[in-house]
This record gives structure tokens, C-alpha cells and sequence, in this order.
């Protein structure tokens, strides 16, 4: 019998379906949603925002043609949130600050799972994608140059649960 230890720093083993989904995110070819350069599409077509907490990463995900959604690494999440009018918007909003913030991110082709207490933003653009992770205790304070991502983050993040709740107040 094998026993697996985990550091309190690593989060938990995903589900088979969130690492599928969020893979499926990292592989994308935008042109399947059709995005292109050449169509006026702003450079950063998609953006992944993933938090490691103790119970499971976390995955928020926005691509340019509307897709939102959030996936838990414990399974679960909330998938077609893009349609929402209120999370349209935020979603909108998260990638012009994801392009207006490009310049502080690395490129990159290994997109490992973010630490507990840590945040791993990636941004696809059509010349590949790119990385930057930081504490969130760092963002969450509003001093880095990040924060405003963060906090684009979180909103969209509010208003798929305010869907959310929305949509099951209807049932």
C-alpha cells in the first residue's frame, strides 16, 4: 500500500473532468470560436485566473467570443456564465485589464497548478500564452501591479454566483 503525502502548500489532486476542462482551455485554438488577429479581436483572446486553496484549485476562465466559467478542482463549478448580461460585462472588462497588464507577464508553456494562498494568472494571446503568479494575500492588498487583475477577477467571479443564485431562486 502507497501512502501520498501532500505538502500544505500543493493543493489537492484535481478531478479527471477538471483537469479535461481545464485543459481543453490550455489547448484551444481560437479560431474554433472564431477568433483571429485579423478580425479586430483584441490581442489577449482568453484568460485563465487560478487560486490554490487548501480544499482545491480554483479555475476562472474567460475567452474573448463569451465563455465564462468556473471550475473547481474538487468538482463542480459554474459553466455558461458568458450568456449573463452582468457577467458578459465583467468578463469584458478582465481582458482589456488582462492586455493592459500583458507587459508584466512571462511567456510560457508549462501551466502547473498554483499553491495554496497562491494566484497563477494565464493570459492566450495569439502569439501563445503567457504566466505570472503571485501570492494572493500580495494581490488581494491592492500595492501590486496585478491587483487590478485580481479584482477583475473577482468580480466575474460575483457575478456567476449571483447567477447563480439567481437562476436557482427561479427553480
Amino acid at each position: 500500500m502507497s501512502i501520498k503525502l501532500f505538502s500544505k502548500r500543493c493543493v489537492p489532486e484535481p478531478v479527471e473532468i477538471y483537469t479535461q476542462l481545464r485543459n481543453a482551455i490550455l489547448n484551444l485554438d481560437p479560431e474554433q470560436f472564431g477568433l483571429s488577429s485579423h478580425n479586430g479581436t483584441p490581442q489577449v483572446w482568453g484568460m485563465l485566473m487560478e487560486m490554490g486553496l487548501p480544499e482545491a484549485a480554483v479555475t476562472l476562465v474567460v475567452v474573448a467570443e463569451g465563455t465564462t466559467s468556473l471550475y473547481f478542482g474538487n468538482g463542480g463549478g459554474i459553466l455558461g456564465g458568458g450568456t449573463h448580461p452582468s457577467v458578459a460585462e465583467a468578463s469584458r472588462a478582465c481582458l482589456a485589464q488582462a492586455l493592459v497588464d500583458l507587459p508584466a507577464f512571462q511567456p510560457a508553456q508549462d501551466f502547473p497548478l498554483p499553491e495554496v494562498k497562491q494566484v497563477n494568472f494565464i493570459l492566450l494571446t495569439f502569439e501563445g500564452a503567457f504566466s505570472a503568479g503571485v501570492p494572493i494575500a500580495v494581490v488581494d492588498g491592492g500595492l501590486h501591479p496585478l491587483a487590478r487583475l485580481w479584482a477583475c477577477g473577482q468580480e466575474m467571479i460575483t457575478q456567476l454566483r449571483l447567477m447563480q443564485e439567481a437562476a436557482q431562486g427561479d427553480v
